[in-house]
């Protein structure tokens, strides 16, 4: 069951697909991402279809919102940013993207700039969250201090996707409902979301599908290593507390995955980093 909500986050509607009370939906998808290839990342959408017919399907448009309970007993809410009207058979139906209400808030709010020497995750995250309407519900992470550049120009979300990586935690955003009105915006910061249990997974009876690959274009077994640029404009480096060497190497991958042969250069850049 979904419930709506209006552009001012109080409950106006419900889909259901039990009873009478509500409008049907079809298909609905919800994809939470919380690490690629490149480290941790945070990404949350939901997509669903309604039939025409129903009150509720002419509250699926832009501006609206859909609230689920997940499987983790937290309320996600989810801003409607796009909608398409498709005919399937007979059937006229609307398709609705969403993604979690966070992001439209966090792409909406610029973040000014600041400079900290020794800031913990609380520190950071609190100061992107200010003027955003979230505010930080659990962080039980700690993983030191840091010395962080908060430039100027860029809003929440950047922001938050460089902490996220910086400090290597995991997030969740939800919202905490009263009286039919959202009340509380929370994001929870922790270092990994759920555990695994250990459970046998089988295709046909537990997944209706699953993709496997394998891709090494990002295979390196020698990586530079650049920061920021400094006042003068050159790039920061690790050379002046690494041997005079502005990379490093990994000869156990190298041989592993590599036979051996002529390291596999590749570099990577932190424009935050000036301290080499």
């Amino acid at each position: 069951m979904y419930t709506i909500l209006d552009p001012d986050l109080r409950v106006c509607g419900v889909l259901d697909l039990e009873g009478n009370l509500g409008c049907k939906f079809y298909n609905d998808l919800r994809s939470t991402k919380i690490a690629d290839d490149q480290g941790k990342v945070w990404l949350d959408t939901l997509q669903l279809s309604v039939p025409y017919g129903f009150p509720q399907t002419d509250m699926m448009t832009s501006g609206y919102h859909l609230l689920v309970e997940g499987n983790d007993g937290y309320h996600y809410c989810y801003r409607i940013y796009n909608w398409q009207d498709e005919a399937v058979g007979p059937v006229h139906v609307k398709t609705v993207q969403a993604y979690n209400l966070a992001i439209w808030d966090f792409n909406h709010k610029i973040v000014p700039a600041k400079t900290f020497s020794n800031a913990n995750s609380t520190d950071a995250f609190s100061y992107i969250l200010q003027g955003t309407g979230w505010q930080i519900g659990t962080d039980n992470f700690f993983g030191g201090d840091k010395s962080l550049e908060i430039g100027s120009g860029n809003n929440a979300q950047y922001w938050l996707d460089q902490l996220i990586s910086q400090y290597e935690v995991e997030v969740r955003a939800y919202v905490q409902v009263y009286n039919g009105q959202v009340v509380n915006k929370l994001i929870d910061i922790v270092p990994e979301l759920g555990e695994s249990n250990g459970r046998r997974l089988e295709y046909s009876h537990d997944l209706t599908g699953i993709t496997r690959t394998g891709d090494d274009t990002q295979l390196y077994t020698l990586l530079h290593v650049y920061g920021g640029n400094d006042k003068n404009g050159n790039p920061t480096t690790i050379s002046s507390v690494n041997g005079g060497k502005d990379y490093v190497v990994d000869d156990e991958a190298n041989d592993l995955y590599n036979n051996g042969g002529p390291y596999l250069e590749g570099y990577i850049t932190n424009d935050q980093i000036l301290n080499p």
